[in-house]
């Protein structure tokens, strides 16, 4: 990929350079240099920021996210990016995917308090409470294409 393809790839910490090195042609996603305009702005967004944020684009929800969001899927990172967001989660997909559904629908985003997503992180279940938004993200020609989540990062309830 020449350096201007990938400008937007600059910086972003360790995921700036492990996306950097990544093999997408394994990935849904395809190579960068034919990535659309909306795709790149977003991920320049998601990795020029300190907060957690992930990006699940396309069709299948295919994974991005940040330095800060890594520590979320716990030991499946690095596994998880590029991959399609239902076989990065299918112990909550029953409670995310229609979430993702419902925003892809509406063109509205949703916004969860405490919510509980037993989540399988370190090789097990644990009992994980988020604070999340799932935001639109539109592509050229005003299309839905993606979904963005910031979150908070999983805490235990007392």
């Amino acid at each position: 990929m020449r350096e201007s393809d990938s400008s937007f790839l600059s910086g972003g910490g360790n995921l700036g350079q492990l996306m950097r090195e990544f093999d997408w042609t394994q990935s849904t996603l395809g190579l960068p240099a034919v990535w659309p305009q909306s795709l790149r702005s977003a991920i320049s967004i998601c990795l020029g920021t300190t907060f957690p944020i992930a990006i699940y684009w396309g069709p299948d929800l295919s994974l991005i996210y940040n330095d800060a969001w890594a520590p979320i899927p716990g030991t499946k990172h690095p596994w998880a990016l590029g991959r399609p967001g239902r076989d990065v989660w299918p112990e909550i997909w029953s409670d995310i995917g229609p979430l993702f559904e419902k925003v892809q629908q509406s063109g509205e985003g949703v916004w969860q308090q405490d919510q509980l997503l037993p989540m399988n992180r370190h090789g097990h279940i644990e009992e994980c409470y988020f604070n999340f938004t799932f935001s639109p993200i539109r592509g050229e020609g005003g299309q839905l294409r993606a979904s963005s989540t910031r979150s908070s990062k999983p805490r235990r309830k007392s």
